[in-house]
């Protein structure tokens, strides 16, 4: 009997009329440290926070997405004729946020962040600023009141900037890349696998 239980609950994620979860994706981009890099190779003491245990800082941002990051070129998008068929993503699931093991940032010390992104050409002829990828943010390390703040600095680059209780203050650029990688959680693939298990049973229990 349970056995039979098991196999009927498992087999439920693949009978008609059963609606699966959204497959969850995980985009992860990083902010170009170039000046960073700089300074912690001719005065790593200027700023400690950023260059520790030889490795300078490097902001990273994660975003939860349920759909692809829109692709205008396979959509047909062409701004000059119509926008019909053009358009962007915006993320706003930010699960993750990493920058320096002395500069402890997380989600929930992020506010006011936007993100615009899209594949492929530019959804306006008019666009203004920089991307994509398109992030600015704003947070503030609560345990040592570090502030940082990504803005679009012109046209073509972003500005990351960042403020010391004792006064210092440190600013690079250039630009977000996105990593080449898209994957579906965890998560997704055992809803996969849990249908697949549930198939198996029931085929089993028939051939009985």
């Amino acid at each position: 009997m349970r056995t039979q239980y098991l196999s009927g609950l498992l087999v439920l994620v693949c009978i008609p009329g059963f609606v699966a979860p959204a497959q969850a994706l995980t985009t992860t981009y990083v902010f170009d440290n170039f000046s960073t890099r700089g300074v912690c190779e001719d005065d790593p003491t200027a700023f400690p926070e950023l260059c520790v245990g030889g490795q300078a800082a490097e902001l990273r941002v994660t975003f939860r997405h349920s759909e692809p990051i829109w692709d205008n070129d396979a959509s047909g998008c062409d701004p000059e004729i119509s926008d019909e068929n053009c358009d962007t993503s915006s993320f706003t699931d930010l699960i993750e946020i990493t920058f320096s093991d002395a500069i402890m940032l997380d989600p929930s010390e992020v506010d006011d962040f936007r993100h615009i992104d899209f594949l492929g050409r530019f959804p306006c002829t008019d666009c203004g600023g920089p991307g994509p990828p398109y992030i600015v943010l704003t947070a503030v390390d609560t345990a040592t009141g570090i502030r940082l703040e990504v803005t679009d600095f012109s046209e073509t680059n972003f500005n990351l900037e960042l403020r010391f209780p004792d006064g210092r203050f440190f600013s690079d650029c250039c630009e977000w890349t996105r990593l080449p990688t898209t994957a579906p959680e965890p998560g997704t693939l055992a809803w996969f696998g849990l249908g697949l298990l549930g198939l198996g049973l029931t085929g089993r229990r028939k051939a009985t």
